[in-house]
């Protein structure tokens, strides 16, 4: 393509990407010169300002012109790194064997060479891997020194280099827990590269050896004997903790062996001496807590076994005054065992946050379940509460007589109020229409009762939440059903007991009987108003049956129509 026609090209291009160019001469470039007087086009990219692109002011794409990478594009966003011969696919794959992902195509070009650069990862770039950049230890390796297989880069040695062999590796490993002469056990060692084993001030983790502390100037080989194992430690190789001396020392300390897991257990850092108040988890002695002035004499009476303990020598803990304070606490006997078991922290009050969740609270309080029967929804036992006090109770400080009930713990308007009160159902006799087991009232509470706060004696039943007017009355109210003789005998007069709700159009008023349809129904006859129940419904023992002829003797059988 010539000069001009790769202006007009790049003119062309540029036109339609809205981008403002110089001409070639302009903008640095070859072929031809602008006149004396001429405007400038506009500013084209430089070289230099293509540099967070691609580098093409200094490096192996100086050279390179514009139609090297973008000539045969409509657009500069395009380009090819494989159009100017001299990176031929077999060359490129041939130097690429080895590669992960590795592919012939311009983007995967871009990706692993920014900067337009061939050869492997730049050392700097190396150091996600291991570091080898300058200045580390492994400056001055060459990737042929590790990466002996030029097909496959993931392998790698660490064992070929002269300070590597395997000799000097394994006196140099001896005591090592785990060490193999492989390279990804090196690796997993050394991800640094770095030699060398814990210094003092790491060895912190383990236990304390740096300067200022007591073992400062133990050596390696003091404790770890075993140079095969620095797993396996022991604190009796120095003569310092002989055994006589040792046990003489731990007279009475619990759980006391001559061995080195127990030496580290109680002395983490190494450090010997008296266990200090505040170091005196297993029970607060330190200053502040109620036991800061206790020696330790008062409670550990024993000389020789500091495992001996005793809660019951003061004076407020004689037996007269504690043993009626736990009368309803269950498993209570008057020994320090309970004592500690119930008062770790030596309060007073229990602390029920020492207690696992949920607690078990039935396991102490079961007095206190057998006495709640203040209330007839209040009997536990009698109405079978369940025993797990947490599903109902969760408070620890308000939880006895008169305690209010959080229904809403238990599913709130959904919860199953029969579960707790199956005694106020069985006790719910208060008028004829609220005798729930006579009448065979449904079990589920909720159906008919909305209310946690009023659903007791003479509480107005709300039938909107039973279907309202549409409400199958004979469903609870058999009762009254059966017991309505006057004045009208339901079951002397063959009427069936579930349309209820064609004659009784209202909750509150029962006596109020409304003829919905016929001659008499109320509303839009009520010539009939004065009429005797008799006149119309001849037939005594069946009032389902009626006459107008007994009245209208020349009206036929239909008031309405004949």
């Amino acid at each position: 393509m010539s000069d001009v026609s790769t202006l007009l090209l790049v003119l062309t291009v540029a036109g339609s990407l809205g981008c403002n160019f110089l001409m070639p001469s302009q903008a640095g470039g070859s072929g031809g010169s602008s006149k004396s007087g001429s405007a400038a086009v506009g500013t084209a990219m430089t070289r230099e300002g293509h540099q967070n692109l691609l580098p093409i002011a200094t490096g192996p794409h100086a050279t390179a012109d514009c139609n090297s990478c973008h000539g045969t594009f409509t657009t500069f966003k395009q380009f090819t790194c494989l159009s100017s011969g001299c990176h031929v696919q077999p060359m490129t794959d041939t130097a690429h064997v080895g590669i992960a992902d590795y592919k012939y195509e311009s983007a995967a070009c871009l990706t692993c060479h920014p900067q337009g650069l061939a050869g492997s990862i730049a050392r700097a770039d190396h150091a996600q891997y291991f570091p080898i950049d300058m200045g580390s230890v492994h400056g001055a390796s060459q990737c042929a020194d590790c990466h002996m297989n030029p097909a496959d880069k993931k392998q790698f040695t660490c064992i070929s280099c002269h300070d590597h062999a395997q000799a000097v590796t394994d006196t140099g490993h001896v005591g090592v827990a785990n060490y193999k002469y492989d390279s990804p056990s090196c690796l997993s060692c050394h991800p640094q590269g770095i030699a060398g084993t814990v210094s003092r001030p790491d060895h912190m983790k383990f236990f304390a050896i740096d300067v200022g502390t007591k073992h400062a100037t133990t050596q390696c080989t003091d404790c770890h004997t075993d140079p095969t194992d620095k797993s396996k430690f022991t604190c009796f190789s120095s003569g310092c903790h002989v055994q006589a001396a040792t046990a003489t020392l731990h007279m009475g300390v619990t759980g006391y062996k001559y061995d080195a897991p127990t030496c580290l257990t109680c002395h983490p850092q190494g450090a010997s001496a008296e266990l200090k108040r505040p170091d005196h988890a297993m029970f607060p002695i330190d200053i502040g807590t109620k036991h800061a002035t206790t020696q330790c004499t008062d409670c550990h009476t024993t000389p020789g076994d500091k495992s001996q303990f005793t809660c019951i020598s003061c004076h407020d803990h004689a037996d007269a005054v504690t043993t009626p304070k736990h009368a309803n606490v269950v498993g209570y006997t008057y020994d320090s065992p309970s004592c500690y078991r119930c008062h770790s922290n030596g309060m007073a009050k229990f602390d029920h946050s020492m207690l696992p969740t949920p607690p078990n609270c039935v396991s102490c309080h079961q007095a206190a379940l057998a006495m709640a029967t203040v209330t007839p929804a209040s009997m536990h036992v009698a109405n079978m509460f369940p025993k797990t006090c947490e599903t109902c109770h969760k408070s620890f400080t308000a939880w006895g007589p008169g305690t209010t009930m959080d229904h809403t713990t238990i599913g709130g308007t959904t919860s199953k109020c029969e579960t707790c009160h199956t005694g106020d159902l069985s006790k719910a006799t208060t008028s004829p229409a609220s005798m729930h087991v006579a009448n065979k009232f449904p079990t589920a509470c909720s159906t008919c009762h909305t209310s946690f706060t009023a659903w007791g004696p003479q509480t107005a039943m709300q039938h909107t939440a039973v279907g309202g007017t549409k409400s199958t009355c004979e469903t609870c109210h058999m009762g009254d059903f059966t017991k309505g003789t006057t004045p009208f005998n339901h079951v002397a007069q063959n009427v069936s007991a579930n349309v209820c709700n064609t004659c009784h159009t209202d909750f509150t008023t029962w006596n109020k009987f409304v003829h919905s349809n016929g001659c008499y129904n109320g509303t839009t006859l009520r010539g009939h108003q004065g009429a005797t129940c008799a006149q119309c419904h001849t037939v005594t023992t069946d009032y389902t049956k009626s006459s107008c002829t007994a009245c209208h003797s020349n009206r036929g059988t239909n008031c309405n129509g004949g």
